[in-house]
């Protein structure tokens, strides 16, 4: 796996997730100036865009020779969470804006090809790259989730910089 030792590759590569073309706040001040309704589309936008990815990966896992049981059922462990999760921001979206027209164009993902590459270096990369991406994005809807629970809960506070 040559290609790790290649740290601009490296970079250049892993600052291109599937999800970064979205418009999300990266500064508590860019929360701020976010509506209740808003900051759940984001949500939304980011855990729609994953659909396809972790089908992807837990079929991909499911083919590959020597991939262990454990592996396979987290897989598909957060395939099924993330679906869940998909129906309660939805549900949340509906309660709050009912007969709100819902975006339809969410990030795609461009991988495939390079996740069922014949070449094993590619193959392993696109992995690695799908679960770096991954791990980033769970990580980013964890701290939104933190966020709006925070607003609702405590309001203003959630912006001060003591918070």
């Amino acid at each position: 796996l040559d290609f790790l030792k290649d740290k601009k590759y490296m970079v250049k590569t892993l600052n291109c997730c599937h999800t970064f073309s979205l418009n999300t706040p990266e500064t508590v001040e860019e929360a701020r100036h976010i509506s209740f309704e808003d900051f759940l589309k984001i949500i939304l936008s980011l855990v729609h865009a994953w659909n396809n990815p972790l089908h992807h990966l837990v079929t991909e896992l499911g083919t590959m020779k020597g991939t262990p049981d454990a592996i396979l059922s987290r897989a598909k462990g957060i395939e099924n969470l993330n679906s869940k999760l998909l129906e309660s921001v939805n549900m949340i979206l509906s309660t709050v804006h009912p007969g709100l027209k819902q975006n339809e164009k969410y990030p795609v993902w461009t991988d495939l090809a390079s996740l069922q590459a014949a070449d094993e270096e590619r193959h392993f990369f696109a992995l690695y790259k799908l679960l770096y991406c991954l791990r980033v994005d769970m990580y980013t809807i964890d701290l939104y989730l933190k966020h709006l629970r925070c607003v609702l809960v405590n309001g203003d506070i959630c912006y001060s910089v003591e918070f």
